[in-house]
């Protein structure tokens, strides 16, 4: 019989696709493979041929929900932002603990995403399970946690510590309510779910590239940083005429798109993008609803597009700072702006900075025109900055995460998933 592994994936489609494409993978190894996905991604699942069990909750609405426009505004304040993602889980896990219960039955072993660990021993305490993670959340002394837990004198590896207890405690109110109403469930454990895959020495494999954020010194060696789990979908893709002709038309433009992130004025919003590309002097590409908002000379505008296939043709991207599209932006070469809504994103836009290949940026909700455009003259004209940028890129092009990661997770199962793997 196959061994069998599902791929817990909650959240937005960048978290969803790092996990098809690892699946795509281990499916290829001979390995029976299961992604629990929210349900509006099915279709991304089936069509890479791996089975799917669909949750009911649907990212977009929530995050477009009074509660998410919140929570999208807490930037790198990690209290409201632990409050604020709490708070979404309340409405959502009458329905999600036993979705994801019944989509573990019949598997011999679990990677959860970093909003899956909360649920692990909820939904299956006795299944050996392993960490994949998009972020770096891993304790260690040499950066601090990524959510902006930790002032000034506190040590990065405390950063970390704090950060996880916020998060979990904050968690585990919601979780203990579920416990009592349904107590045949286990009850959620005091401690957060990575001091158990620290303490066991549970796989952490991230799916990020070393050229990005190396793997610290600290870490164990049940900690791996893989390369980014890319799934591209454009091979086979057409793209519609009019998006091909624009962008043959003229200079390469400049990429435009906050991902599954959902600005509370769209409008607003279209219009800043737009006045900021007029006054930067440059085309873009914009993602968003051509029929609200339809494009010009100046501006195209796409509703969905393989980052595989646009982005190797713009000349620079501005984005939200989500794990998936910052990847595909430098592995494009692209020189990038990113304009942070909250979680890692302020982590990322930091990275992004530090490496060279971007602008300091101010997060979106305190965008202006004015402000934007500033940040695409600077990536469109800086030459060293777009150098640093194509470098990058050739390395991360390099890379193949998805093997290196398919490598320690066949490693791993063919030893029968023990709880004290070590590498």
């Amino acid at each position: 019989m196959k061994t069998r592994i599902s791929f817990v994936a909650l959240g937005s489609r960048g978290d969803v696709e790092p996990y098809i494409a690892l699946g795509r993978d281990m499916r290829d190894r001979g390995f029976q493979v299961r992604v629990i996905a929210p349900k509006v991604y099915a279709h991304l699942v089936e069509g890479a041929g791996l089975d799917c069990v669909p949750l009911s909750t649907e990212p977009r609405k929530v995050l477009a929900s009074a509660q998410g426009q919140s929570t999208l505004s807490t930037g790198r304040d990690g209290f409201p932002y632990a409050q604020g993602m709490a708070a979404l889980f309340e409405s959502m896990v009458d329905e999600l603990i036993p979705e994801i219960s019944a989509g573990l039955r019949d598997t011999d072993a679990v990677m959860h995403g970093m909003l899956g660990l909360f649920f692990h021993h909820m939904v299956a305490p006795d299944l050996p399970y392993c960490f994949g993670g998009l972020q770096p959340v891993t304790p260690t002394g040499e950066f601090r946690n990524i959510w902006g837990f930790g002032g000034a004198g506190i040590d990065n590896r405390t950063t970390h510590i704090m950060g996880h207890q916020v998060r979990w405690q904050t968690m585990r109110q919601v979780l203990m309510r579920y416990w009592q109403r349904t107590p045949e469930v286990p009850r959620p454990p005091l401690y957060p779910p990575i001091v158990e895959l620290e303490r066991a020495g549970f796989p952490q494999l991230y799916g990020f590239s070393p050229s990005v954020v190396p793997a610290a010194a600290d870490w164990g060696p049940n900690v791996q940083v893989t390369g980014t789990w890319f799934a591209d979908r454009a091979g086979g893709w057409t793209p519609p005429v009019d998006l091909a002709s624009f962008v043959d038309s003229g200079p390469a433009p400049v990429y435009v798109g906050f991902g599954s992130m959902v600005p509370a004025d769209r409008d607003r919003t279209d219009a800043m993008v737009r006045g900021a590309l007029r006054r930067a002097g440059v085309r873009g590409v914009l993602l968003g609803d051509p029929a609200r908002n339809p494009g010009d000379d100046q501006v195209h505008v796409v509703d969905s597009v393989p980052h595989s296939w646009l982005l190797p043709r713009m000349s620079a991207a501005v984005h939200h700072g989500g794990a998936g599209t910052l990847a595909a932006s430098l592995r494009a070469g692209l020189p990038t702006v990113v304009t942070p809504f909250f979680s890692d994103q302020p982590f990322w836009a930091e990275r992004v900075q530090a490496l060279g290949v971007g602008p300091t940026a101010p997060r979106f909700h305190e965008l202006t025109e004015e402000s934007l455009a500033t940040a695409i003259s600077a990536v469109v004209t800086d030459a060293g900055m777009r150098e640093r940028a194509a470098e990058l890129g050739e390395r991360i092009r390099a890379e193949d995460g998805v093997r290196t990661a398919g490598d320690h997770l066949e490693d791993w199962l063919r030893l029968g998933a023990p709880r004290n793997w070590r590498g």
